[in-house]
């Protein structure tokens, strides 16, 4: 279709209506609005694909193109959910798992029960702990057996009621669950709830060596690839799901490095407990009992009837660069479901929810059109508009822990999910100067955050929601920064 233009001239400065484009007038060196448009028209964007908002370091709103409309965001919810977290928890708030019996330690034994619980710590893994998994579950039987603990005449028991028993959430696909980014969640969480695998070829037409962390009598492995002297490799790992029967099959030639993988598994509580019980045997405490759960265990111990065996807390602070940076979605999910369990009584996401919508109204940005399914971005029922994010980025920079957050998220060209962006082209020139938050599934690429120049910072939020046209919509955020930065030099803010 033909466009229809029309030309006139304004204070000596051209002005282009393109009709047929959709996006309205063009202005040539205009106001920055006009120029991101002209942007995104000239990268044959659907105009209902594409919301941009920015504000600048005084909070002014100084461009919005369907900046009210809402979207989804992918992994840019974490901005809320963390946001949320700051201002309702705060940056000391601190995760808490308590192993309790229901009997005292006498003689070398515990004659019944011991209760683990927590209040959804994500931190206990490998990570931390130098790619050992179960070194903190090391540590704590050591202790243990220092204190003079033996046997466990009873139950190892499971209680992961401080959240819902919603693990895999309604909105994500059942495809991905035995995938690392849709790991179960829960308040008992044991290396991010997936099993490590490392696969390592040996001979040629001998089978690989399969290597998983943790060691967990809860985890079902079968099969191992061959070792093929060449060609590609065709390595498949699949859990059954509504199981944790993990099979290995495929070919991985000899000259190839390792691979490795992780595998997320099936109900969290259960391969923490069991998982803990193998690292207790090992370490010599006798378990005549069971492994099992039981919820609301916690809520009916009473001190008066065995001891705090073991208490351990990690802090949000920690926490947060890991959701931001590494973009760990399991970890942005129990945030969001502690937000439900501190400030509405309830450890779901719909709980979650109305603690992040309530946020919202009180730091004066309207909710509408928000949907929060959950915490993460991974599911596409989640909505928001690119205005309540940039405000929201905003907002944040007068908080006490605005050092903290704006450390977490990742840094062009640097490090996290912008680690290999802002290195060559013309997006070089913002290289360590864009903190920001990327998201991404399927069509959906949403990058929102902050462009630093000379001490100064812009809130800005870009959430495309489609895909193809002439452009990556990473080159055309590209340049989207590039205007925003352009502006910032001719805008030198408030004079000091």
């Amino acid at each position: 279709m033909a466009s229809l233009a029309r030309l006139r001239f304004t204070n000596g400065v051209l002005l282009i209506w393109c009709a047929a484009a959709g996006w309205g007038p063009r202005l040539l060196g205009g106001p920055l609005e006009d120029r991101i448009r002209s942007i995104l028209r000239g990268a044959r964007c659907r105009q209902e694909g594409v919301a941009v908002a920015v504000v600048d370091e005084e909070g002014r709103k100084v461009a919005g193109v369907s900046s009210d409309r809402p979207m989804i965001p992918a992994s840019n919810m974490k901005i809320l959910t963390t946001l949320a977290a700051l201002r309702l928890l705060g940056l000391d708030y601190e995760y808490e798992t308590r192993i309790v019996s229901r009997a005292a330690l006498l003689g070398g034994e515990i004659a019944g029960d011991v209760i683990v619980h927590s209040t959804g710590d994500p931190n206990i893994s490998g990570r931390f702990y130098d790619g050992e998994p179960d070194a903190l579950f090391r540590r704590w039987a050591r202790e243990l057996v220092q204190a003079g603990l033996r046997t466990i005449r009873g139950d190892i028991i499971a209680d992961d009621s401080f959240f819902d028993d919603v693990r895999f959430l309604p909105g994500w696909q059942r495809k991905n669950e035995g995938r690392w980014f849709s790991a179960q969640v829960s308040s008992l969480n044991l290396n991010d709830n997936c099993l490590d695998v490392r696969i390592v070829p040996t001979e040629p037409g001998r089978k690989a060596r399969v290597e998983v962390k943790p060691l967990s009598d809860f985890i079902e492995i079968e099969g191992a690839p061959m070792t093929a002297a060449g060609g590609p490799s065709t390595v498949l790992i699949h859990r059954a799901t509504g199981t944790n029967r993990v099979t290995f099959k495929g070919n991985l030639p000899a000259r190839r490095d390792a691979l490795e993988d992780w595998v997320a598994i099936d109900d969290p509580a259960l391969f923490f407990v069991h998982t803990l019980a193998r690292v207790l045997r090992r370490e010599g405490i006798e378990i005549t009992g069971e492994i099992r759960r039981e919820r609301g265990a916690f809520s009916r111990w009473d001190e008066k009837q065995g001891p705090v065996l073991v208490k351990h807390r990690s802090s949000l602070k920690v926490d947060l660069p890991v959701i931001n940076k590494r973009s760990q979605n399991l970890h942005a999910e129990v945030l969001l479901k502690t937000l439900g369990a501190r400030k509405e009584g309830e450890g779901s996401v719909e709980a979650g929810g109305r603690a992040i919508r309530r946020f919202l109204e009180a730091e004066g940005i309207a909710a509408s059109g928000l949907v929060v399914a959950d915490g993460s971005g991974l599911s596409r029922e989640n909505r928001v508009t690119s205005d309540q994010l940039a405000r929201l980025l905003h907002a944040a920079r007068g908080t006490d822990a605005f050092t903290a957050f704006l450390d977490s998220l990742p840094v062009g060209g640097e490090d996290g999910t912008l680690a290999k962006r802002f290195r060559d082209g013309p997006g070089r020139a913002l290289r360590g100067r864009v903190h920001a938050k990327t998201g991404y599934i399927s069509g959906v690429y949403a990058l929102s955050g902050y462009l630093e120049r000379e001490g100064r910072l812009w809130s800005f939020s870009m959430l495309f929601n489609q895909s193809g046209g002439q452009l990556h919509p990473w080159d055309i955020q590209d340049r989207v920064l590039l205007e925003i930065d352009r502006e910032m030099a001719r805008d030198p803010g408030p004079a000091s």
